[in-house]
């Protein structure tokens, strides 16, 4: 089950040396991304066929790496009973949660489950 309360949301990963990536999971799952590049950025997404909402995402936004981490795919979490995802990163952190970056966007937290293994809360729109 994808897209509801609690459960994976989208998968995604930011890496170092972008079309190699992209080509990479094309050759290997015959991945179609839809691509786009905004300020300067590169990211290929990657839908659902069935429903055609995004299922996963490649990007070269290295910098969202905390410093020395490598790149690996990230699990975002939907939450969708939440308004302020500051709110509920701090809460997650009061419940053993390692506490991340800084809200991104306003709808995409990272935090750290109490063995350390990030993962971000995301906050649909409506």
């Amino acid at each position: 089950m994808l897209h509801e309360h609690g459960t994976p949301s989208f998968i995604a990963i930011d890496v170092h040396d972008y079309q190699t990536e992209v080509t990479f999971y094309r050759q290997v799952f015959g991945w179609d991304p839809i691509e786009e590049v905004d300020s300067g950025h590169h990211y290929a997404g990657y839908m659902d066929p069935e429903n055609r909402r995004p299922i996963a995402g490649i990007g070269d936004e290295v910098e969202s790496l905390a410093p020395g981490e490598s790149p690996h795919w990230s699990v975002v979490l939907a939450k969708r009973r939440c308004r302020r995802l500051g709110r509920e990163s701090e809460r997650a952190r009061r419940r053993g949660a390692h506490r991340g970056r800084r809200p991104w966007a306003r709808r995409v937290a990272r935090v750290a489950d109490p063995s350390g293994a990030p993962f971000w809360l995301f906050r649909p729109k409506g």
